[in-house]
């Protein structure tokens, strides 16, 4: 039974991922009316590496409040708590809408534990890792990883670039006033000397 309700939900999920081509060759079948009359909006599937977009998954009588759809998420992972795709949907849930950023970070770990060679859902924990931590050497990790897992997909190579010239430009920041003090320092010893002279 569970099973069935899961492939139900799939079926549905990649009806919604298919939607927007189909829009653009005016297709829409009969599956995005049927999802539509789920509860479910009109966009699917989870957003980039780099956080944009987001879930469009609201249920039947919510009317899109976050309450009604944090419900729902709860639902969907507790029928199937070992689903990455639930349990990253949820995350990036509290993520972006919530601003949950620690419980965000238990179910992302959950996620990659269900599936460790998703790179999307690497790359997300690894930026909420950085945002959440400041710690610049786990995330890289985390990113190394999802570039690994995920060599084709453009949104993990953006977010990880992303990620690297924020880091660089930090570390330039960090370099930038050591440099400025020993010229500082060199042009005041320059200064006592010729003074003494």
């Amino acid at each position: 039974m569970a099973g069935t309700a899961l492939s139900e939900e799939v079926k549905v999920m990649e009806a919604l991922w298919n939607a927007g081509f189909e829009q653009e060759r005016g297709t829409v079948g009969q599956e995005m009316y049927l999802a539509k009359g789920l509860g479910v909006g009109g966009r699917g599937g989870r957003g980039g590496g780099t956080g944009g977009g987001g879930s469009g998954f609201y249920p039947a009588g919510s009317g899109g409040d976050s309450q009604g759809v944090e419900e729902y998420y709860k639902k969907m992972v507790e029928e199937n708590p070992g689903n990455p795709l639930f349990l990253s949907n949820y995350a990036q849930f509290l993520y972006q809408s919530k601003q949950d950023l620690p419980k965000a970070e238990e179910y992302y770990s959950r996620a990659i534990l269900a599936d460790p060679g998703d790179g999307e859902i690497l790359s997300q924990y690894a930026k909420l890792v950085w945002e959440l931590h400041n710690d610049q050497d786990r995330a890289a990790t985390y990113y190394e990883r999802a570039v690994h897992a995920s060599p084709e997909d453009s949104h993990v190579h953006a977010s990880y670039a992303g990620f690297l010239w924020e880091t660089e430009e930090d570390n330039d920041e960090c370099d930038a006033p050591s440099e400025l003090d020993s010229n500082t320092l060199q042009i005041g010893h320059a200064a006592v000397a010729s003074a003494n002279a």
